[in-house]
């Protein structure tokens, strides 16, 4: 089975987004950033999709901000950062907190259907749509919960992003690692 990998950048801070897809038009959304869901939706109605679950590689707002206007989708999220979903950007520090906020023009949203990553994916994959498997290695220092998942199957990039690999092998990291430069951990929890 192949999976179909798209794209879509949020305007607040610049944040990626992704959608896998399966051979069954099932989506799993990777951190629906400000001002994703607009994007998203189109996407999938372009191709005919529907989300199905979303993940959260950490609980900072420019990961998750829109994941709550999908609704009742399972949302998952690395435990240790549970505690950031009540009020996300609370926990940027105050300077980062109003920069983040000045961008937005709506309220956040509430996330339904919470689920905390189960164990079993630090140790083993993880089925999360239909066919798609995680594995999940804990990388504390951005947040508590920040996590890096892996994945290895045939990918067809629909992105711009030039992703594809002969390995196959890829990974969700969240903010770990920047594009060239490695992540931050001055923040709180980092």
């Amino acid at each position: 089975m192949a999976v179909r990998i798209y794209h879509v950048l949020s305007p607040v801070f610049d944040e990626n987004c992704y959608i896998i897809v399966n051979d069954k038009n099932d989506a799993l959304i990777v951190d629906p950033g400000a001002y994703t869901k607009t994007m998203i939706n189109e996407l999938l109605a372009d191709i005919n999709a529907f989300p199905r679950a979303i993940l959260i590689t950490h609980g900072h707002p420019d990961h998750l901000w829109d994941a709550g206007k999908f609704n009742n989708i399972p949302t998952y999220i690395p435990k240790p950062d549970k505690y950031r979903i009540s009020n996300p950007s609370k926990y940027l520090g105050e300077q980062l907190e109003y920069t983040f906020l000045s961008q937005l023009g709506d309220k956040y949203t509430p996330i339904e259907n919470l689920k905390i990553l189960p164990d079993e994916i630090y140790t083993t994959a993880f089925e999360i749509i239909d066919g798609f498997y995680l594995r999940a290695i804990a990388c504390p220092g951005h947040t508590e919960g920040s996590t890096l998942f892996l994945f290895s199957t045939n990918v067809i990039d629909c992105t711009t992003l030039n992703i594809k690999n002969e390995h196959n092998l890829y990974a969700f990291v969240g903010d770990i690692i920047f594009a060239s430069s490695v992540g931050r951990t001055d923040l709180a929890g980092g």
